[in-house]
């Protein structure tokens, strides 16, 4: 009696689990997902929804074709934004580069924005705070002091009343403290490289209006009332170092994107 009851139970079961859904129906379940995610801005999840339907349900022929159309639409329109977003910083970039002479260094193959009021003609016989940015955005401060006596100066301090902000020192004898003489002059040259003047460009940017001294610290101290194009010069570059940061990862991400779409085409043709 009881092996009459269980060959009708296994035949129940055979045929529920036989009438689960289908490959192309599940396909269907990921593509209205992927719709919904896209209606709510979330472009990531749908890439990833799209992405695993077509790894996971490779027999949905029906479906397959509206899967891979949609995840073509999406690369299209999100590298369309990228690239509409990067034209807006290259617009940017021409009208703040205005105040700016491009230069290149030797060894390197970055190009470095220079503002007007700084560059060598200039600047070549006086003691002030120079801003350095490139291409990439990468920016940072160098200390230049002349004069008759060295200071083996480290470190600067910017400051008015009570108000103060000082970079991180720079070893003596370090390839970022360099120091020469001509004629009867003393030179030393000290760049802040690697954050360690992000904060006092910071701090130039929050109180340019201010009358800002500068004082270059070291064996003897020495005193600089900043000039108004010195300032200018470091609120400027810091605001073109931000669009060129932000070009420079709107261009990595969209590189990414085509990559990622290559190699999405690659697997597709497998």
């Amino acid at each position: 009696m009881k092996k009459i009851l269980i060959l009708p139970l296994l035949v129940v079961l055979i045929f529920m689990f036989s009438c689960g859904p289908n490959q192309d129906e599940l396909a269907s379940q990921s593509l209205d997902r992927a719709t919904s995610l896209l209606e709510h801005r979330d472009t990531v999840g749908a890439l990833s929804v799209l992405d695993s339907a077509l790894l996971h349900y490779p027999k949905a022929s029906k479906v397959l074709p509206q899967l891979e159309l949609m995840k073509g639409n999406v690369y299209t329109d999100l590298c369309n934004h990228l690239k509409k977003q990067i034209d807006s910083c290259e617009v940017m970039i021409l009208e703040l580069s205005k105040d700016f002479v491009i230069e290149k260094r030797p060894y390197d193959n970055n190009k470095w924005y220079v503002y007007k009021r700084q560059t060598l003609k200039r600047s070549w016989n006086r003691s002030f705070i120079e801003v350095n940015l490139n291409d990439k955005g990468e920016i940072y401060l160098t200390s230049n002091y002349i004069g008759k006596k060295s200071l083996n100066h480290t470190a600067i301090r910017v400051y008015d009343k009570k108000l103060s902000c000082k970079t991180f020192p720079v070893e003596l004898g370090t390839v970022d403290n360099h120091h020469s003489e001509f004629m009867e002059s003393k030179w030393e040259k000290v760049s802040y490289k690697d954050g360690a003047s992000d904060d006092l460009i910071r701090f130039f940017v929050s109180h340019a209006d201010r009358h800002l001294k500068a004082v270059f610290l070291g064996k003897r101290y020495y005193y600089i009332l900043l000039e108004k194009y010195d300032k200018d010069a470091v609120v400027k570059s810091y605001n073109l170092s931000l669009v060129l940061k932000k070009r420079a990862a709107l261009k990595k991400e969209l590189k990414h994107i085509d990559q990622r779409m290559c190699s999405s085409l690659q697997n597709v043709t497998k």
